[in-house]
């Protein structure tokens, strides 16, 4: 750069800090230069609610599903509804992902014959009445009734998240709708710490445990948790949830996001 650009480079500087105040001026979108006594102080702009408020699509049949990725409306609406504070969509992209929770009933299945093989195998697999094409659902283990009914964690995205929700057995995509199922689905997959005793060499001993919600074994106060989540996705993971004044609460993704409340489990936050 010529030695004179230099210097009216500096020059602009010295203005500014001589107590020019330079109007609207913005930053990177967080912060808005002012100066005061000469010293420019930046000022946070505060982000709201509805900014980072997660989203939700509404199914036809009425039915909300949480979903990450997928683009914020223009003029954002926030909506309370049993999956927390979230603005609501009806229309869903490829782009969007969701995290969905669902009941399937375990049957005999034949396999494909493979060349050669002359034997007829058959294997308990859930029956979900929908084909999710190349989708693994993954079961909670210890989820399964009497009746070989099991409850699955699934990773889904696009129209699929849409599939999902009008499933007969579909359970939900948050905490907060979990802790509206009936008590005895709750104690086959949502977990509490507590304490429990095994024997190791000979010797019964404590230690601490994952227990079924609302176990005589579970510390009364521990966190309600969803044992199962995907590795470096834990934006999709379910919330926690809080034990207060006796009663059990979802921690609110929106709440999160404005810094009202913390998550152990470190969901990535909205600047």
């Amino acid at each position: 750069m010529p030695a004179k650009n230099i210097v009216a480079g500096l020059g602009a500087v010295g203005i500014l800090a001589a107590g020019i105040v330079v109007g609207n001026l913005k930053g990177n979108g967080e912060v808005e230069p002012t100066t005061d006594g000469g010293v420019v102080a930046p000022i946070k702009i505060e982000k709201t609610i509805e900014q980072v408020a997660p989203i939700a699509i509404l199914s036809a049949s009425g039915k909300k599903v949480f979903v990450v990725g997928e683009a914020r409306p223009k003029n954002p609406v926030i909506t309370e509804s049993d999956l927390g504070k979230v603005v609501m969509k009806t229309d869903i992209s490829e782009n969007a992902l969701c995290n969905v929770v669902f009941e399937a009933k375990l049957t005999k299945q034949r396999l494909p014959k493979m060349p050669h093989d002359l034997t007829t195998k058959e294997i308990d697999a859930p029956d979900f009445k929908v084909n999710f094409g190349h989708v693994n659902p993954i079961m909670i283990p210890g989820s399964c009734d009497a009746k070989k009914f099991c409850i699955f964690n699934t990773l889904l995205h696009g129209e699929e998240c849409l599939k999902a929700v009008d499933l007969p057995g579909y359970l939900g995509s948050t905490m907060g709708e979990f802790l509206k199922l009936p008590v005895a689905t709750q104690r086959r997959f949502l977990k509490q710490q507590g304490k429990c005793k095994i024997k190791i060499h000979d010797e019964m001993r404590e230690i601490t445990c994952h227990v079924p919600i609302g176990d005589e074994k579970a510390d009364k106060d521990a966190d309600v948790i969803f044992p199962h989540g995907w590795a470096n996705r834990v934006d999709l993971n379910p919330m926690k949830a809080s034990i207060k004044d006796g009663k059990t609460v979802a921690v609110d993704r929106a709440d999160v996001a404005m810094g009202n409340a913390e998550d152990t489990r470190e969901i990535p936050k909205t600047k």
